[in-house]
């Protein structure tokens, strides 16, 4: 287990991959779809994170107290990531639903006990 800074990392690694091991089908397909859509949606909501730091902290500078400012520069970053990047975040989200399409039969196939 190289790679870990402290005993208590590697113990909370240890507890977290022994739960994994004994939770059911169902709720590791609940967490692999939050994993995925957390993993996809992060660029997007870090770009806008930074954009409305900028934005308050221009609009704190010269004093401008118009909350229309912050709005417009969000919704055309927003705009612009999604033309640019949207693409990327419809393929993963198809392999994703590939993966889960294809492991139906498993789920099929298992006790739901």
């Amino acid at each position: 287990m190289v790679g870990y800074w402290s005993w208590g990392q590697l113990r909370i690694a240890l507890i977290f991959q022994l739960v994994h091991k004994f939770m059911p089908i169902y709720a590791k397909i609940i967490e692999l779809s939050l994993l995925q859509c957390l993993k996809l949606i992060a660029p997007t909501i870090a770009i806008l994170l930074i954009v409305g730091i900028v934005v308050s902290l221009v609009q704190s500078t010269f004093k401008i107290e118009d909350p229309t400012l912050g709005l417009i520069g969000k919704l055309l970053v927003m705009i612009a990531v999604s033309i640019i990047g949207g693409v990327g975040l419809l393929g993963g989200f198809e392999i994703f639903t590939e993966g889960c399409i294809q492991g139906a039969p498993l789920l099929v196939r298992q006790s739901w006990s």
